[in-house]
């Protein structure tokens, strides 16, 4: 049987959440559905609705997982997502691999083959600039993989043994979390952070730029347009940007003076 090609329709609209959490991030609020929803959800995990309707503090990772997927293919309107849980990549390996389960490209009408999951892992610099760091997740780096004594590729790594080689790699202390809070980078800053991109085989996203722990209102100027004019940046959560006009033209490619001359740079908005 022939795979039928997946982009036959042409360009298709779809929405995206690159900030997502699991029930492994330390503010996870759970899930509360009802009627039709909840049923359909319970004949398609084997949950019960208490467990569905929980915190999903007791689920196994697994059974985690089944929950995650099918409420973003059938309830959920989002076809692709990032997960950003704080300083840990837990669950991630068995939430994708739930979902490529399900897939089957032979299959036109398969409705699982319209999502996508995204590893990730939110992480702050020691600037207390945060960063969410999105991974190719058909990455071929070789940080994801294990070589013998010989060179030669052995076994993958799972997403979150992946993730945690990362966090080390930054710099976030192994006591991941002080007192419910996430570690910062040791010596770190988001810049320092980014300009390993192609190093890891991630792109980098600056959430709530303008609150607490943002690209826009930790960082002196000139940090910002250090950041500003690096090669990885250009997606920022601009929820919070509010009526600031300066930072819109900044973010739209216009504001020379931050090192800016033709029109075709320009950040995309989360």
């Amino acid at each position: 049987m022939s795979t039928y090609t997946k982009y036959e329709r042409g360009s298709v609209w779809r929405k995206w959440d690159l900030q997502v959490a699991t029930n492994h991030y330390t503010n996870y609020g759970g899930l509360q559905i009802d009627g039709a929803s909840l049923d359909k959800i319970v004949n398609l995990t084997g949950l019960t609705p208490a467990q569905i309707n929980s915190d999903h503090r007791n689920l196994s990772d697994v059974e985690y997982a089944k929950l995650f997927i099918e409420y973003l293919v059938h309830i959920s309107p989002v076809n692709a997502v990032a997960i950003m849980n704080h300083n840990t990549g837990k669950g991630i390996h068995e939430i994708i691999n739930y979902l490529q389960s399900k897939q089957d490209f032979s299959v036109k009408n398969n409705i699982y083959n319209d999502h996508i999951v995204f590893p990730g892992v939110e992480i702050g610099g020691c600037d207390r600039c945060h960063i969410l760091i999105v991974f190719n997740p058909e990455t071929t780096n070789t940080n994801k993989f294990i070589y013998n004594n010989d060179g030669i590729k052995v076994s993958e790594k799972s997403w979150d043994v992946f993730i945690e080689d990362f966090l080390s790699e930054v710099h976030i202390s192994n006591q991941r979390f002080v007192n419910g809070a996430p570690s910062n980078s040791r010596d770190l800053g988001a810049l320092d952070i980014i300009s390993i991109a192609d190093e890891w085989d991630f792109v980098p996203i600056f959430p709530h730029i303008c609150n607490s722990d943002g690209w826009w209102r930790e960082l002196q100027e000139s940090n910002r347009k250090e950041i500003y004019n690096s090669k990885y940046f250009g997606i920022v959560d601009s929820k919070t940007i509010g009526n600031n006009q300066n930072l819109k033209r900044i973010l739209d490619g216009l504001h020379t003076d931050w090192g800016v001359s033709f029109p075709e740079k320009k950040t995309v908005r989360e």
